[in-house]
C-alpha cells in the first residue's frame, strides 16, 4: 500500500491459505506500507496466516541464495500504526538445505526515519512451530524474528504477544550467525513495554555474541538514541544442540550515552541441552549506554552444566550501568566444576 498525504486504513483482511514457490530466491510479503501515514489494524486488524494453526501460508524457495518471508513489511518515512493484528501459522522451505529462509513477523526497513507504533499484535500463537522456518540452513544465516525494527525515528512496540517461533537451522557451522530473536530493535528512540515472548527455540552451533547471539528475547542497540524497556515477560528460550557454545539472552541492551531505562522485566527459563558445557545464558546483558536497571526479576537455572549470568555488565569505558532494586535468582544443579553461576557479574575489559 502506497497511501496518499490523507491516512491509508487496511483493516480486517484475512491474507491465508496460500502456498506458493518459487524457482528461485524471492521474497514474500503479507501487507507492505511503502508510503504516507498508513494504519495496519485499527479496529479489528487483519490476520496474516492463522490466528492458531500452522502452515496457513507456505512459501517455498529453490533458488541458490537466500529468500525472506514478512508478514507485515514497513518502508515509511511517515507515521505507520501496526495495531491489532494476527501475524501467525507461517512457514518457510527451502529446496535446498544449504540456504536460508528467513522469517520476520513485523519488520520496519534499516535507516527510514518516521514514527512507528506497534501495538497489541499476536505474533506466532499457542500452537507449536505456529512460526516456522523449516531450511536446516546448514551454510547460510537464517533469522526468526517476531519484531524486527531498524528505523532510525521513534518506535513505540508494546503490548505484543509473540509465541512458539522456531528456526529450524541446525547449522554446525559456529560462524554461521543464524538466530530467533523475539524484539530486535538496531536504531531510534524506543520504547519496549508489557510485551510477552516466550518458545522462541533453535538447534544450531552459532557461536555469536550480542546482537549475533542464538537466541534473544529483547535486543536493544544502537548507540544515537535513548531507550526504554519496561514491563516485558521474557520466558521458555531454547537452544538444544547438544555441542551448543554460544549464548542465549534474556535482555540485550547496547545503549546511547542519554538517559536510558530497562526496569520491572521478567526473565525467566532460559535453557540449553543438558549435555552441553561450554554455552553462556544470560538473563540481561549490558554492554553499553548510560542507563538504570531496576527492579527486575530473572530467574535461571535447572539441570544445567553451562555457565549462568543473572546480571552481566560490561566495563567498557561507555558503560555506567546503575543496577538496584533487582531480584536475581540461579537455582538447580551446576553439574561440571568448570562452569560458573554469577547473580551479578562485573566483566573486566
Amino acid at each position: 500500500f502506497v497511501g496518499p498525504n490523507s491516512a491509508t486504513i487496511v483493516d480486517n483482511n484475512t491474507i491465508s491459505n496460500i502456498t506458493w514457490e518459487n524457482s528461485s530466491n524471492a521474497t514474500f510479503t503479507g501487507i507492505a506500507a511503502l508510503r504516507g501515514k498508513v494504519y495496519i489494524g485499527s479496529t479489528n486488524g487483519n490476520i496474516i496466516g492463522s490466528a492458531t494453526g500452522t502452515n496457513a501460508i507456505t512459501f517455498k524457495s529453490g533458488g541458490t541464495t537466500n529468500s525472506t518471508l514478512y508478514g507485515i513489511f514497513i518502508n515509511e518515512y511517515d507515521s505507520v500504526f501496526c495495531r491489532n493484528n494476527i501475524v501467525s501459522g507461517l512457514t518457510s522451505q527451502t529446496l535446498n538445505a544449504l540456504y536460508a529462509n528467513s522469517i520476520y513477523g513485523i519488520f520496519k526497513q534499516i535507516n527510514v526515519t518516521g514514527y512507528l507504533e506497534i501495538s497489541n499484535n499476536q505474533v506466532g500463537s499457542e500452537a507449536a512451530n505456529s512460526i516456522l522456518a523449516s531450511s536446516l540452513s546448514s551454510s547460510n544465516k537464517q533469522i526468526v524474528s517476531g519484531i524486527w525494527v531498524s528505523g532510525t525515528g521513534n518506535n513505540f512496540i508494546n503490548n505484543n504477544s509473540i509465541k512458539n517461533i522456531t528456526n529450524a537451522t541446525t547449522s554446525s557451522t559456529v560462524s554461521v550467525n543464524g538466530c530467533v530473536n523475539g524484539i530486535t530493535v538496531t536504531a531510534g528512540t524506543c520504547i519496549i513495554a508489557s510485551n510477552l515472548i516466550s518458545s522462541l527455540k533453535i538447534s544450531n552451533k552459532n557461536t555469536g555474541i550480542n546482537a549475533l547471539s542464538s537466541v534473544i528475547g529483547i535486543s536493544a542497540s544502537g548507540t544515537a538514541a535513548s531507550k526504554t524497556i519496561t514491563a516485558n515477560t521474557i520466558s521458555n528460550l531454547s537452544n538444544d544442540n547438544t555441542t551448543f557454545a554460544g549464548s542465549i539472552v534474556g535482555i540485550l541492551f547496547l545503549g546511547s550515552t542519554g538517559v536510558n531505562i530497562v526496569e520491572k522485566n521478567f526473565i525467566s527459563d532460559l535453557k540449553v541441552n543438558a549435555a552441553t558445557t561450554a554455552a553462556s545464558v544470560f538473563g540481561l546483558r549490558i554492554m553499553s549506554g548510560n542507563t538504570t536497571y531496576s527492579n527486575n526479576i530473572v530467574s535461571l537455572g535447572g539441570n544445567t552444566k553451562t555457565n549462568l549470568y543473572g546480571v552481566y555488565i560490561s566495563c567498557a569505558a561507555n558503560n555506567n550501568s546503575y543496577v538496584y532494586n533487582n531480584s536475581i535468582s540461579i537455582y538447580g544443579t551446576v553439574a561440571a566444576s568448570t562452569n560458573k553461576s554469577y547473580a551479578l557479574y562485573n566483566a573486566t575489559n
